[in-house]
């Protein structure tokens, strides 16, 4: 059974795709995808499903996003303030591996979660929001 008092948890374009891809570990994720009703997610995870999934099959991106789309999952739009936060957070972290990319999903998940769920282990050191890597 859902909690339905539980706080938003944004999940990163590593897990979608880790999923989707049935890669190792996908068996955690799909734990975290099911068991929760306060799912959020970036709009710029769709641009990073497109292109990892696309590069393999395009149709299958497609119907990959379709799916999200129709899915439970709130899908959250970047905004100047997601993008000026997300600008900060890649001043802040400059030696790290942080793509402008997880900038954007992390400034998306400090905006409207309580915390963001990743497999990237090096958003260990983001301090802004709690951090769970599966």
């Amino acid at each position: 059974m859902k909690n339905m008092t539980e706080k938003n948890i944004l999940i990163d374009t590593s897990c979608l795709i880790a999923y989707f891809n049935k890669e190792t570990g996908y068996e955690n994720v799909k734990a975290r995808l099911f068991s929760s009703n306060n799912l959020l997610i970036s709009s710029v995870s769709l641009v990073e499903i497109m292109s990892v999934i696309g590069k393999i099959d395009i149709d299958r991106a497609y119907t990959t996003v379709e799916y999200l789309e129709n899915s439970p999952i709130k899908i959250m739009d970047v905004n100047k303030d997601i993008a000026k936060l997300a600008g900060t957070l890649k001043l802040k972290y400059p030696l790290s591996s942080l793509s402008t990319a997880d900038c954007i999903i992390l400034a998306s998940g400090i905006k409207h979660a309580e915390k963001v769920i990743t497999r990237d282990g090096f958003w260990k050191d983001v301090k802004e929001i709690q951090v769970e890597i599966i």
